[in-house]
């Protein structure tokens, strides 16, 4: 019995000697590095000024009380509605740039015709009819704030251009309107009320 006991006891102090040497071998091959300084994340910030004041700090709004039916070369000589958006933060910024009308207008749209110049790279658009412009749906918040404002309600949103805003990057846009020269009578007297605004969400594409 005494040989079965110190048989037992030899062995259980073996397999602990291979264990503690085992873990000392094991240790010597492993090492262990920290990183030295902290990580941090900090948030950047979007932020787009919209700016459609002339020199004087007046607005720029188009304002046709006698307009009358003309030819687009024609049209396209006429003041402009003038808007200068601007990145002035540190995220690019994607960006829409819209026209919406009103119910209480009564003059069609479908006899005013709208051109689009960008002036930093004197890209164009149109001229073309309102009414063969493609309506879209903005965001109910806007749309809300919109007619609280003017007190009237949108009848139809129309995207003007878009694009992406680098940081500290600034775009500026003319806008003209007129009657188109096809148009008759039935647009004497009559009027035509619009609102041009922008919306912008941060993005990560750089252009």
């Amino acid at each position: 019995m005494r040989l079965r006991y110190k048989i037992c006891i030899t062995i259980i102090m073996s397999l602990l000697v291979v264990v503690t040497s085992i873990g000392r071998s094991y240790a010597l091959w492993i090492i262990t590095e920290k990183q030295s300084g902290t990580n941090l994340v900090a948030s950047g910030c979007l932020n787009i000024t919209y700016n459609d004041l002339d020199a004087e700090k007046k607005s720029t709004s188009i304002n046709l009380p006698n307009a009358y039916p003309i030819d687009d070369d024609f049209g396209k000589q006429l003041s402009p509605y003038k808007v200068t958006i601007k990145n002035e933060c540190t995220l690019a910024a994607s960006y829409k740039l819209y026209l919406s009308s009103f119910v209480s207008n009564d003059l069609p749209e479908k006899n005013l015709k709208i051109f689009v110049s960008r002036v930093d790279d004197n890209i164009t658009w149109g001229p073309q009819l309102i009414d063969d412009m493609t309506s879209v749906t903005i965001d109910s918040s806007i749309k809300n704030e919109i007619e609280i404002e003017n007190n009237d309600q949108i009848k139809n949103s129309y995207i003007l251009s878009s694009g992406v805003l680098n940081p500290t990057e600034s775009k500026t846009y003319e806008l003209r309107m007129w009657v188109s020269k096809e148009s008759t009578n039935e647009v004497m007297e009559k009027t035509f009320k619009s609102i041009v605004f922008m919306e912008a969400v941060a993005t990560e594409n750089h252009l």
